[in-house]
């Protein structure tokens, strides 16, 4: 797909950074934001800043070029900036409920539309480049996270929750896809799997509670233990 003649063609599109909008998409490529519905007379760039951490909430695709978080409904006149932070770079964008998050600076920021972003308690450790994997996940209106030194915890708003039942240490890595799922009539869950150094691997679910944060079925975990990749079929 590319724009008409007369308008610059994209270049480098970038396969990890798209966004639903509607029926089109929100794609980076390397001279700008671009704005495409499969068409050529459908394609338009919306800006010529290069933008990442691309994330769909309440008809606009957020986005973030360095400390500056954007928006756009698909125009050029509609691709704003939201929020400029302080000097830094903010880092993989979630939507959750109303309010995205993100990390930022070593923080944690939550952003609601019309409002300042706001800091979450808690540490927040930046995904590594070589692990395109999300470091949180949205989990109802807000999101679980975890980092290294960090345990198991749940933001909502400007608070974070430690959901790690006393007497454990879930150490979470960033890189981690876990499995988010609820049935009909059930309450939300998160699957995670953990394991030690020469022990079995032993699968954790959450309810976003500390009392809910417990083994699974399939064994129990140890006192230090550190979830891994896990994958959810219905």
């Amino acid at each position: 797909v590319q724009p008409p003649a007369d308008v610059e063609p994209m270049f480098t599109l970038s396969s990890n950074a798209i966004a639903p909008l509607g029926g089109r998409v929100v794609v980076r490529a390397s001279n700008g934001v671009w704005v495409t519905d499969g068409t050529n007379a459908g394609t338009i760039r919306v800006s010529t800043l290069q933008g990442s951490g691309f994330t769909a909430m309440g008809g606009r695709v957020y986005y973030s070029v360095l400390s500056d978080l954007w928006s756009t409904d698909g125009t050029v006149v509609g691709t704003r900036i939201e929020a400029s932070l302080e000097a830094g770079s903010i880092e993989a964008i979630f939507a959750a409920g109303d309010r995205l998050y993100f990390g930022f600076n070593g923080t944690l920021r939550s952003f609601r539309p019309g409002e300042a972003p706001v800091t979450v308690g808690g540490l927040f450790f930046s995904p590594s480049s070589a692990d395109p994997a999300p470091p949180m996940v949205a989990f109802g209106d807000g999101v679980l996270l975890g980092g290294m030194f960090q345990n198991l915890s749940l933001a909502r708003g400007s608070v974070l929750t430690n959901l790690t039942p006393a007497g454990r240490s879930l150490d979470v890595e960033l890189q981690m896809p876990w499995a988010v799922v609820a049935g009909t009539g059930e309450a939300l869950r998160a699957y995670f799997l953990t394991a030690a150094a020469g022990t079995a691997r032993a699968v954790y679910r959450t309810d976003g509670t500390v009392a809910g944060t417990v083994p699974g079925d399939l064994g129990s975990g140890v006192a230090w233990s550190r979830p891994r990749p896990v994958a959810w079929s219905s």
